[in-house]
């Protein structure tokens, strides 16, 4: 079911969702776009709603409270991932597929914002370990993850792929 209404705090779902629960009424997922001012807007913020649940529904399978605010770029760049230039742009990201600690080394690099003391602490790791496992990605896909070029090109492609938690 999809529906759209007017939530007067942005982004504060949590209230909305515990009243869901509360009445039993079973939401496996919840979106917020910005506020339309005319219909053309209206179809815009749909489309993006849409796009945020397929996003998430691939990508964030535990996540259920979404803001496109959030995650505006991914599902950006989700809504383009069979693109053959999008392939080709995430391509890299493809050879670590069979190295699962150093793809999630990379996704917490990413949520961490290349912090590498709050990365480490929230891997469970030494600062020296995530650096090896940093030179090890790099290796692995011919990306360097200090490089903006090429870390914008590892982003991408792990914004392009499933994950499964």
């Amino acid at each position: 079911c999809f529906c759209c209404y007017a939530i007067v705090r942005t982004g504060d779902l949590q209230p909305q969702a515990a009243l869901f629960d509360e009445h039993r009424w079973p939401v496996l997922r919840m979106a917020t776009v910005a506020q339309s001012a005319d219909l053309p807007a209206l179809r815009h913020a749909c489309a993006a709603a849409r796009d945020l649940l397929d996003y998430a529904s691939q990508a964030l399978p535990g996540q259920r409270l979404l803001r496109l605010e959030a995650y505006r770029l991914p599902v950006l760049f989700w809504r383009y991932r069979h693109d053959w230039l999008a392939e080709d742009v995430a391509e890299p990201i493809g050879r670590l597929h069979n190295h699962v600690q150093l793809l999630d080394t990379l996704c917490k690099w990413f949520e961490y914002s290349g912090e590498s003391q709050a990365c480490a602490e929230a891997l469970g790791i030494h600062r020296n370990s995530l650096r090896y496992r940093l030179e090890k990605i790099g290796e692995l896909t011919g990306c360097d993850p200090y490089k903006t070029d090429d870390l914008l090109r590892l982003y991408l492609g792990a914004q392009m792929i499933t994950r499964h938690d």
